[in-house]
């Protein structure tokens, strides 16, 4: 882990923005009175690959990467598969959106699904 600071060290910023980013994209979906759950996997998908390949690969760094946080594309994926969501081919997230309340993912992603499963009923 510790060999691979420097790569994480020489992109931080740039992540924690594009990170920000995702959160407020998740939250004011949140604020939808419809769910687009389709948008949503498609967009949280795009943001993994985003946040790994903005990386250099240097010693095998994406592979670790993509180890270190399976457990979200994992989650997305579960999603589409028990919801049988059709996931939109192409999406993308504006370049601003106001500041997230919540910073975990997990959290937003758990007030998405909530919100979509009640209007589902």
């Amino acid at each position: 882990m510790l060999k691979y600071t420097p790569i994480i060290n020489a992109k931080l910023v740039e992540t924690k923005k594009l990170r920000d980013r995702f959160l407020g994209y998740l939250e004011d979906a949140t604020k939808h009175s419809r769910i687009n759950m389709g948008e949503i996997i498609c967009v949280g998908r795009d943001y993994w690959t985003k946040v790994i390949d903005m990386h250099d690969d240097i010693d095998g760094f994406r592979e670790f990467s993509h180890k270190r946080i399976e457990l979200y594309p994992s989650l997305l994926n579960r999603t589409e598969h028990v919801l049988g969501v059709k996931v939109d081919t192409k999406c993308e997230m504006k370049e601003s959106y106001p500041t997230a309340t919540y910073k975990s993912f997990t959290v937003l992603l758990a007030k998405l699904l909530e919100k979509y499963l009640e209007s589902a009923l």
